[in-house]
């Protein structure tokens, strides 16, 4: 997943920058996972300016009943925090 920021100000700071992924973007399987979100600050071009941390998450994907889906998916994520100064050209 990829959220375009563009800094209004130097330096800037985002207190509060959500991003959203659906679960059908997981494409797993029915079952339990323990996964990680490895979030990473990068160009638009491509390329990483800053890594900024792992996050360990538990996801759930039910299994499925005649073509249907059992109940619906559901993900343990509390809270990440991610506290850096990232800087570019200085």
């Amino acid at each position: 997943m990829y959220k375009s920021i563009k800094p209004l100000y130097n330096p800037a700071v985002f207190e509060d920058l959500q991003v959203f992924m659906p679960y059908s973007e997981l494409d797993l399987d029915a079952g339990v996972y323990d996964l990680t979100m490895d979030v990473k600050l990068i160009y638009k071009a491509g390329g990483e300016i800053q890594h900024l941390t792992n996050y360990d998450f538990e996801y759930t994907k039910p299994g499925t009943s005649g073509g249907t889906p059992a109940s619906t998916a559901t993900a343990t994520f509390d809270k990440m925090w991610v506290d850096y100064d990232v800087t570019e050209n200085g």
